[in-house]
């Protein structure tokens, strides 16, 4: 019980540590990116040839415009024309705002 807790208590300030490290997307598609290369993804170019570079087995990224990622992974036994999975996400970096005072009010509305 208590090697969970610290699992958990170093995810959270690993969590937060990446979150202080990206303020805007283009430090979230820098800091990621790092992460990928980090992990074995080979970077690739959005408008270059893929078929020469991508292999099974192989784990790819690629940025457009300095504040979008894609990332994906040739699955090992991939053969043309089988088809593929998608899975995908969205998000404009964490971009974690707190307010010295949320709570407004005018014309007696809270806002």
């Amino acid at each position: 019980r208590q090697l969970a807790r610290m699992a958990e208590v170093s995810l959270a300030q690993a969590t937060c540590k990446f979150i202080d490290e990206c303020p805007t997307p283009f430090h979230l598609c820098a800091e990621t990116g790092a992460l990928l290369k980090a992990a074995g993804f080979t970077e690739i170019a959005e408008d270059g040839a893929w078929r020469p570079l991508l292999k099974p087995g192989g784990s790819y990224f690629y940025t457009r415009a300095g504040t979008t990622l894609v990332a994906f992974h040739v699955g090992a036994a991939f053969e043309a024309g089988n088809g593929i999975n998608v899975v995908g996400g969205h998000t404009d970096s964490p971009v974690l705002k707190l307010k010295p005072s949320s709570k407004k009010s005018a014309h007696g509305y809270l806002q």
